[in-house]
């Protein structure tokens, strides 16, 4: 199996299209698509992996742009659903991750130096803990996103 690594062409922006960059086998990038049925695996707003006849294709798409998962192209954030296409104002922020309440924490942000960073999902079943700055266990995290005590 090859792992097709993928990201945007900067020249053919207007287009939105996406351009094969490398090959690296599946094994080197740590996903293999072998007996996994199609579809997108590994989704973020950034970085996607999608299995296609037991091949594995990785997008990467370089801020501002995200991944437009209708299209599986690197795309505006005007263009995508929330939360990837949803922009959050880190100008009054400090430095650090902060739980996107709307995905019930299951996606964070980051940002720095007042800039904004993007959004991020947590592995399946752990949310945002602010106080750690990692995906966690909810039993391991403070509410809103927890059930700590």
């Amino acid at each position: 199996m090859l792992f097709r690594l993928l990201d945007e062409d900067e020249d053919s922006d207007r287009n939105r299209s996406a351009t094969e960059r490398s090959y690296l086998p599946s094994a080197c990038l740590g996903f293999n698509c072998t007996g996994r049925a199609d579809g997108v695996y590994e989704e973020g707003c950034q970085t996607a992996t999608r299995c296609v006849n037991q091949t594995a294709s990785h997008l990467t798409c370089m801020l501002p742009k995200v991944i437009n998962s209708a299209t599986w192209l690197c795309d505006s954030a005007l263009n995508v659903n929330t939360p990837c296409g949803t922009f959050r104002d880190c100008s009054i922020r400090d430095d650090g991750g902060f739980p996107d309440l709307e995905t019930h924490c299951a996606w964070y942000f980051m940002c720095s130096y007042g800039i904004f960073y993007g959004h991020h999902k947590c592995a399946g079943g752990l949310v945002w803990n602010s106080v750690l700055q990692t995906c966690d266990f909810p039993g391991n995290t403070l509410p809103p996103c927890g059930t700590k005590p």
